[in-house]
């Protein structure tokens, strides 16, 4: 039985955690058994000395997993482990290059694409002294969902057909909206959610299926 240490949105002030709603998607996409521990932010993840930070992760971060035993954290490593252990690692890709390729646009998504989107997030909730930093903050961002439509342009998915990319790029993607970030300008990246939307995987995890309806009734997709 696999344990995944989540924020679940039902009582976060943020929503809960989306980096644990990735490993959720995959595990449902799997079909794999597991179970959410659900974590308070300030009682088990900010406390130095917590027993979270002692027993599972010392960056007070989700997601984790516990696999038998087996502990594992950082949300690439968690979602790339999950997909190797179950059906030859498909979410993976079918060969080394389109593995390389996944791995690629993960890696992508943790460098660039969601510390953009945090950049922003956090001169939202503390807005900077001059306006600029916040414009240059959005612009950096606006880069990252240009790039990524360019990349949807001629596909249905990521890497042309659904994988791990999908599920890391999905969550974040419907988080900017929330943030009056409109992903409707990205024509092929909105269709590209709007698809992701309809996967039973993504719609049974609380923190994505949250997003999405927020960003409908706000006219962002």
């Amino acid at each position: 039985m696999i344990t995944l240490y989540h924020i679940l949105p039902d009582k976060d002030p943020l929503g809960g955690s989306r980096n644990a709603a990735k490993a959720a998607i995959l595990l449902n996409e799997l079909g794999l058994a597991y179970r959410v521990e659900n974590l308070d932010r300030e009682k088990d993840l900010r406390p130095l000395n917590s027993v979270f930070r002692a027993t599972v992760n010392p960056n007070g971060a989700t997601p984790a997993i516990d696999h038998d035993g087996f502990m594992l954290w950082e949300s690439g490593a968690v979602l790339v482990y999950l997909a190797q252990i179950h059906e030859g690692g498909r979410l993976l890709g079918p060969d080394p290059k389109a593995r390389a390729r996944t791995l690629q646009w993960l890696f992508w998504e943790a460098s660039t694409f969601q510390p953009a989107l945090l950049s922003v997030l956090r001169r939202r909730m503390k807005p900077p002294r001059d306006a600029t930093s916040l414009e240059e903050a959005e612009a950096r961002y606006a880069d990252a969902l240009g790039l990524l439509d360019r990349q949807l342009r001629d596909r249905e998915f990521i890497t042309g057909s659904f994988s791990a990319a999908d599920v890391a790029l999905g969550c974040m993607a419907v988080v900017g909206m929330r943030l009056g970030l409109a992903l409707k300008p990205y024509a092929a990246a909105a269709r590209w959610a709007e698809t992701l939307a309809t996967r039973d995987a993504f719609l049974a995890e609380p923190c994505f299926n949250a997003d999405f309806r927020a960003a409908l009734q706000t006219g962002m997709i």
